[in-house]
């Protein structure tokens, strides 16, 4: 929880503090703390798996080279480098098993919900008064996943936490039921 707190929430809200204003991101304080939210519980969830694969991985390298495979798969398919509607549906699973899908939807709908676009293009018709709730269903995402979203990543962090916790008991456990057993082994060979 003190992992989640001072190194994940705190950086997310000074960074948000900082960031928001200068980013150009829609105005108003419930949007700034929506972001907020979204960018710790996704930060914390974060955290939480990289606890998780830190229990399990020998060697930092293998955990740093773990997270970055991870994290580039979620970038993959997250929903804004390819389309989820146009996705496989033999890789559509992936999104649902990705937080990084639940924080980009929440934090796209934060900014665009209730915003109108035009859509200039050269070399194509106009397009006048789009809602921000048409452009983002056209993404294949819907602003009115928000809260499920939000509380999806903190289902996330939660199941992360408790793998983390069970993955450093039984790693923790099997040391010592093994030097046991080795110290037992080595008596009897002894005798």
């Amino acid at each position: 929880v003190l992992d989640a707190l001072l190194l994940r929430a705190l950086p997310a809200v000074l960074y948000t503090a900082a960031l928001y204003p200068l980013m150009g991101l829609t105005p108003g304080a419930a949007r700034v703390a929506s972001f907020a939210l979204v960018l710790a519980t996704f930060a914390a969830a974060v955290g939480a798996l990289a606890l998780c694969v830190a229990a399990l991985a020998r060697t930092s390298a293998t955990l740093t080279l773990i997270m970055n495979l991870l994290l580039l798969l979620w970038v993959m398919v997250g929903g804004f480098l390819v389309n989820p509607e146009s996705m496989p549906a033999a890789l559509a699973w992936l999104r649902y098993a990705n937080p990084l899908s639940y924080a980009f939807e929440t934090l796209f709908a934060n900014q665009v919900k209730g915003t109108r676009f035009v859509f200039d293009v050269a070399g194509y018709a106009k397009v006048d008064d789009v809602t921000g709730e048409l452009f983002m269903s056209a993404l294949g995402l819907s602003p009115k996943h928000a809260l499920r979203d939000v509380a999806v990543l903190t289902g996330f962090y939660g199941g992360f936490v408790l793998g983390a916790l069970f993955l450093t008991w039984a790693s923790g456990s099997g040391a010592r039921r093994r030097r046991t057993w080795h110290r037992h082994r080595h008596r009897h060979q002894v005798q």
